[in-house]
């Protein structure tokens, strides 16, 4: 085994003390936090979660009135009877 120093071992020390790139990390932590900061960014996300769960709350109690074996009639009538419940 040598005394001597590795040369690539010379040169990652060398690189390790070149300065960091602290402006451009600073810059860009910075856009980050001014865009995460917005108060609009989550509205589209909010929005499309919303219709996605009205949907899905309409199609699973439409699913539960077919299965109760009403008929077309059966169920319109309940659809109806709900809707004059809300509106009152």
């Amino acid at each position: 085994m040598r005394d001597e120093l590795d040369r690539d071992l010379l040169r990652r020390f060398a690189q390790a003390s070149e300065p960091l790139p602290d402006t451009q990390f600073h810059a860009n932590v910075m856009r980050e936090i001014s865009r995460m900061s917005s108060p609009w960014r989550d509205l589209p996300q909010f929005i499309a979660s919303s219709v996605g769960a009205a949907g899905s709350g309409f199609a699973i109690g439409l699913r539960a009135l077919a299965r109760l074996r009403l008929g077309v009639a059966g169920i319109v009538a309940l659809l109806l009877g709900a809707l004059a419940l809300l509106n009152a």
